[in-house]
């Protein structure tokens, strides 16, 4: 969870607190629409955090795998292809693919320079296979290419459903904060002879955003509510 996401949901929490342990000083407020519009965003963020949560650790360790894949279809596979053609076939256009990939190459054309080198080679098979390689070389290429691949696509889908979560838990967070800005105008009301329980509330139901070099802590206003709310 983000630092700003965190904090805020640090709010929504202490402000949910803040009103189950005063209940008995004010019932309806406790028990009011507004209470239960905030714990039901309170519920969705806790849903969302641990959907983001997760999702995260498996793109941090997809991403890790597709790597170590990666370098090992272009080291283990391609790269003895490449050296084989090279010292014992012609130089000829037919024989192109079966070079190694330049520069910063994205995984797809890794991966399709990996297919074209397949292709290319299995005319020449027992040439490679005389100078060392395995009799299903061509078979544990186009293996390393397909499951690096998968990868790449499984990565894509779990970053997705972790920016989906992501976009959840603001949604919540959002209206967890518009139930704070009903709420706080009821209490302004109902705490007006109870200054310290008033200003008790006024510093839980505002968020923290950064501290500045001498430790100021810089908050966050909650919004008013909109004339619906």
């Amino acid at each position: 969870m983000q630092t700003v996401q965190s904090r805020t949901g640090e709010t929504l929490r202490n402000a949910d607190a803040f009103l189950e342990q005063n209940a008995s000083t004010f019932p309806n407020i406790a028990n009011s629409g507004a209470r239960k519009k905030l714990r039901t965003a309170l519920a969705g963020v806790s849903a969302h955090a641990e959907g983001q949560a997760g999702h995260g650790l498996l793109a941090k360790g997809t991403t890790q795998k597709y790597f170590a894949l990666r370098a090992a279809l272009l080291r283990d596979h391609m790269s003895p292809i490449a050296g084989i053609a090279t010292a014992e076939l012609p130089n000829t256009p037919e024989i192109a693919p079966l070079r190694m990939p330049k520069g910063r190459t994205s995984a797809e054309k890794v991966f399709l320079a990996a297919k074209a080198m397949s292709t290319a080679a299995q005319p020449f098979s027992q040439v490679f296979i005389d100078a060392g390689l395995a009799p299903d070389f061509l078979v544990q290429l186009d293996a390393a290419a397909d499951a690096m691949l998968a990868l790449v696509d499984l990565r894509a889908q779990t970053q997705g459903r972790r920016t989906g979560a992501t976009k959840g838990m603001t949604d919540h967070l959002r209206q967890g904060r518009k139930a704070i800005g009903a709420l706080d105008r009821m209490l302004t009301s109902a705490l007006k002879d109870d200054p310290a329980l008033l200003a008790n509330w006024k510093t839980l139901k505002r968020v923290r955003r950064s501290t500045s070099s001498d430790g100021t802590v810089t908050p966050v206003e909650t919004p008013a509510p909109s004339a619906a709310a």
